[in-house]
């Protein structure tokens, strides 16, 4: 469970990654590709949890 709020500077990081095409979603997970395409993170997508790997 989130206790806070994350600075609002990750939120608009993360739209942009969506409206950039950074992120692609499949089943339940998100692969979400760095803003110079060099690395490529998995996120698992749950009911109660996000789980970073």
């Amino acid at each position: 469970m989130m206790k806070k709020f994350p600075p609002i500077e990750k939120i608009l990081e993360a739209y942009t990654a969506i409206a950039d095409g950074h992120v692609k979603l499949e089943n339940d997970q998100a692969l979400v590709t760095s803003s110079n395409e060099a690395k490529t993170y998995t996120v698992t997508l749950s009911r109660q949890y996000l789980y970073f790997k």
